[in-house]
């Protein structure tokens, strides 16, 4: 079973805690015993030739103490190597060590002076045992208080999760995270959080009600086929006028869900994140065969950006067309230049303008301001147009112009 963050956390901070005494008491006590033994060997060489015992040394190599008064406390034999004026340590006993220096005697063979080592010895086990506990103590405490600080830092992030999980079992987009404070990275990560979810409800909302509007725009034109094509099954056969306006009914009505489809098609791609090529371009060389096929009048000016033709193409059909049918087919096309660089498109009508307060309205999808949804259009145009400027990195919006109509601008 896999450990907890806020688990694996407390374990790491005991082991940092515990290695950091234990390697501070190992420093330290080979410090203290150093200093010790460092003490004893001024000791030694200060008690020459007062020596705390004398010995002679034998060809076997065993030094021989010569006790003074037939007192002291070293062994009569010791297994010294003869080092010569360098202190080392003897051990006499388990736990009973002896600091020895040797050095020549001047009557000839050698002087020995030590000293015990238990002292320094006890003092640094001493310290040692004191640092064992205390880094025992060390490692619990840390353990507690890192597991509760870790424990109150994790918190959010379980609530993250268990949200998570609802949300995937409830598909309810509306829960939100409780705001963290302060703002550290657990409250960004809470933030943006909240912010996907909000994203997500978002995008759930727009998608239901794209299907909602899909699903009625479609219907229409498909009752009318259904209609006029029941008609035309009838017995007796409906007399030549009557069949042939509803064959044009049929046309029509096919007509405008086939663009509503490719409507929907491309409005599909954008949600997509279908990005578009881009390469330099004349935009006026773009708008002209437009602009003469809707039957608008025109006045390009030679205006260069980095756009895509085909997406282009269709920006300018889709103002154009929409001026065409809103301004009992006048209006005018615009193309001028931009500095430092980039392009103005601007498409007018002389029809009765835009509603007061849709101007923005009108950009949204299958949205149809009043009687244009008599006019045969799907309601996805202008929120197509919006998506291709976008991608232009440009803008777009419209208003009315005080000489009457409505007037579309767009800057790339």
């Amino acid at each position: 079973m896999a450990l907890s963050i806020q688990a694996r956390i407390a374990v790491f901070g005991a082991l940092v805690v515990c290695g950091t005494v234990a390697m501070f008491g190992l420093l330290l006590f080979l410090a203290i015993l150093g200093g010790g033994r460092a003490t004893v060997d001024q000791d030694l060489w200060a008690a020459r030739p007062n020596t705390t015992f004398s010995a002679e040394a034998g060809p076997d190599g065993v030094l021989r103490p010569v006790r003074q008064g037939g007192q002291g406390q070293i062994p009569t034999r010791l297994p010294v190597p003869l080092t010569l004026n360098t202190p080392y340590t003897v051990s006499v006993a388990r736990n009973d060590n002896v600091r020895v220096l040797v050095q020549p005697a001047p009557t000839g063979g050698y002087l020995v002076t030590g000293e015990h080592l238990g002292e320094v010895e006890r003092t640094a086990r001493a310290l040692l045992t004191y640092l064992l506990v205390t880094a025992v103590v060390a490692m619990m405490a840390g353990v507690a208080t890192i597991w509760l600080v870790a424990g109150r830092a994790l918190g959010p992030l379980r609530t993250m999760a268990a949200v998570a999980e609802e949300v995937g079992w409830t598909r309810d987009l509306r829960r939100r995270l409780p705001p963290v404070q302060p703002r550290d990275e657990v409250g960004r990560l809470t933030e943006a959080f909240n912010a996907m979810l909000g994203r997500l409800e978002d995008a759930q909302e727009s998608q239901r009600r794209f299907v909602a509007d899909a699903s009625h725009e479609l219907r229409t034109p498909l009752t009318t086929i259904r209609g006029n094509a029941g008609l035309l099954q009838r017995e007796p056969p409906l007399e030549p006028g009557d069949a042939r306006e509803a064959v044009v009914d049929i046309a029509a009505e096919s007509e405008r869900m086939s663009r509503l489809v490719d409507g929907l098609l491309t409005l599909a791609r954008a949600d997509a994140g279908q990005e578009l090529r881009r390469a330099p371009l004349d935009l006026a060389q773009v708008a002209e065969p437009v602009a003469r096929r809707a039957g608008l009048d025109a006045a390009l000016e030679t205006a260069l950006v980095l756009g895509d033709a085909d997406a282009l193409t269709q920006l300018a059909w889709i103002l154009a067309d929409n001026a065409r049918r809103h301004g009992g087919g006048t209006g005018t096309m615009w193309v001028r230049p931009r500095l430092p660089g980039g392009a103005t498109l601007i498409v007018g009508d002389r029809g009765p303008g835009i509603p007061p307060g849709e101007e923005e309205r009108i950009f949204e999808r299958f949205y149809q301001p009043g009687a244009s949804r008599s006019d045969g259009g799907s309601g996805l145009g202008l929120a197509i147009a919006r998506w291709i400027v976008a991608q232009h990195g440009g803008r777009i919006w419209a208003g009315n112009d005080p000489a009457g109509g409505a007037i579309f601008v767009v800057e790339l």
